[in-house]
């Protein structure tokens, strides 16, 4: 929860902690306006299947095989994976198809991920010292240590809807944190085969 939290890093970081894990635990990060839309047993075996993968990183709905200089993941260059509805209701959603929807990702989208605990404590959860937001790039930064640390990161036909467009209007630290993100790394960059 992100309760009383000063970021979307440190809120993970510190509810992960307190959870005690152990190395085959499977944590779920999520935004707070999504909608599973797979019966409950489907949505078990698939996120048991996706992070039992030999060597698998971070789990999700959505992301990239590639990322451009630019770092902003849902471009076409980028090698799109995955699919994720969208839509203020079930009745209202559309679906948002960006490729396979099981592939090895260098990147996911944080509306959703799954990941098992050894891989948490592998990789530093902490916030750049140099982002200017505190809500922003947690996502690509999080699956993009896992990626550096060896492990590979995967979309799986996890079916949700999520309210929200992702609308960037207004949010200046978003942009900032970007361009952060984006000097801190070597790219563009694209998965290993």
């Amino acid at each position: 929860m992100l309760i009383n939290e000063k970021s979307i890093f440190e809120a993970y970081e510190n509810n992960f902690k307190a959870l005690n894990a152990e190395d085959d635990d499977i944590i779920i990060f999520c935004h707070d306006d999504i909608d599973i839309i797979m019966s409950p047993e489907e949505f078990k075996a698939e996120i048991i299947r996706a992070t039992g993968v030999k060597n698998a990183g971070f789990v999700g709905p959505a992301g990239a095989a590639k990322l451009s200089k630019q770092c902003v993941w849902w471009q076409p260059e980028n090698k799109l994976r995955g699919f994720v509805f969208h839509g203020p209701s079930r009745h209202e959603m559309y679906p948002t198809y960006y490729g396979r929807l099981s592939a090895k990702v260098l990147v996911l989208d944080g509306v959703f991920l799954a990941v098992k605990a050894k891989v948490l404590n592998t990789i530093s959860m902490k916030k750049p010292a140099q982002f200017k937001g505190e809500w922003y790039f947690y996502d690509l930064e999080l699956t993009l240590r896992s990626y550096e640390s060896g492990f590979d990161n995967w979309v799986a036909p996890i079916l949700l809807r999520h309210e929200s467009e992702g609308q960037l209007v207004g949010r200046d630290s978003w942009h900032q944190n970007r361009v952060v993100f984006s000097n801190s790394h070597m790219f563009p960059m694209e998965i290993r085969d």
